[in-house]
């Protein structure tokens, strides 16, 4: 089970709704569409979250993501 089937379905819908406005959204930063991106692809299962770890002196997270790739290799 990945992360967004753990969602109660409202909290579902409310990221699927926010992915949707940034999609169609002018004037984003490269930032803004990286997350959206991110998102989108956690949502349809074309990535998961494999790894992360905390500076907590520098009160930072890193997170790193595995994308999948079709069986095709397309």
């Amino acid at each position: 089970m990945g992360v967004f089937e753990k969602l109660d379905m409202a909290l579902q819908k409310d990221l699927i709704d926010f992915v949707d406005e940034e999609d169609h959204r002018d004037g984003k930063t490269l930032g803004e569409h990286l997350i959206a991106t991110i998102l989108r692809k956690l949502i349809d299962g074309e990535c998961t979250i494999t790894g992360c770890c905390t500076d907590h002196a520098k009160k930072k997270m890193f997170v790193e993501y595995t994308f999948k790739e079709d069986d095709d290799g397309e």
